[in-house]
């Protein structure tokens, strides 16, 4: 014959299992309410992920100086010192090369204005390394080839001669129109015309 449990034990068992639950529900609940109010954070190499800065190099050239018209004139004077040279014009050379001097020296650019204070033997050989290393498309005008000299005779104007005096008298000085003169009345000639000495005012010659 079976016994019946104890009432006592039955009640006991009942509240060991309901406590278990409400642990169970409790742990659930508290799970819950972290993933619901917390902040996952981002799976390494997945989300959030920020490339990290490359650096590129560049290559840091320097920069060309300003030029300005006074030194692509002395570039210009160079380049043509050079042809006059070969074509055996050194006086038109030697002017050509003053001149691009005088250029060198109003320029605005530091390197180009000494090159105009530096000695003058070394001048054109110095001016020509700087216009082929900063304006190498700077020319000059074709220079042609030494002129000849005329075999024609030059003309010559010769003054009209003095016209002679009506009364036999002394012929009339030659002078310039408009000068002062004196005394008044007396007359001279300037390429064959006759002026007089008179006013109004001031005593000139006039016609």
């Amino acid at each position: 014959m079976n016994e019946s449990p104890d009432p006592v034990v039955k009640r006991r068992a009942k509240a060991v299992g309901f406590g278990c639950l409400g642990c169970l529900g409790l742990f659930v609940l508290m799970l819950i309410g972290g993933a619901l109010m917390g902040d996952p954070k981002p799976r390494a190499g997945v989300a959030g992920r920020t490339a990290a800065p490359t650096a590129t190099a560049s290559r840091s050239t320097a920069p060309s100086p300003e030029v300005d018209d006074a030194a692509r004139s002395m570039c210009a004077d160079i380049v043509r010192v050079a042809e006059l040279r070969r074509a055996g014009r050194s006086g038109a050379a030697a002017e050509a090369l003053t001149e691009a001097r005088i250029h060198a020296a109003a320029s605005g650019v530091r390197e180009v204005e000494r090159l105009a204070d530096g000695p003058e033997a070394r001048f054109a050989d110095a001016a020509a390394a700087w216009c082929r290393e900063n304006l190498p498309e700077v020319t000059a005008t074709p220079v042609g080839p030494t002129p000849t000299p005329s075999t024609t005779p030059a003309v010559t104007r010769s003054a009209a001669p003095e016209p002679e005096p009506e009364d036999g008298g002394p012929s009339p000085r030659t002078i310039k129109p408009g000068a002062s003169c004196s005394p008044r009345g007396a007359t001279g000639t300037y390429y064959g015309r006759t002026y007089t000495c008179k006013g109004p005012g001031r005593l000139r010659w006039r016609r």
